[in-house]
């Protein structure tokens, strides 16, 4: 995607924290504006049919 990222690390057992340089892709739109929770089901929804889990 070709997107210009900012990488902050964190305390040693925290994920570092990646900032997308803001311009008007739908990622770098929703870390700055947040993303609703209907949003985040579509998102898991797609993975999960995708990817459907083993087991």
């Amino acid at each position: 995607m070709n997107l210009k990222t900012k990488l902050h690390t964190q305390p040693i057992g925290d994920r570092p924290l990646v900032e997308l340089e803001p311009t008007d892709h739908p990622l770098a739109v929703e870390q700055r504006t947040g993303i609703t929770s209907a949003r985040v089901q579509w998102i898991a929804e797609q993975i999960l049919h995708t990817n459907p889990p083993m087991g």
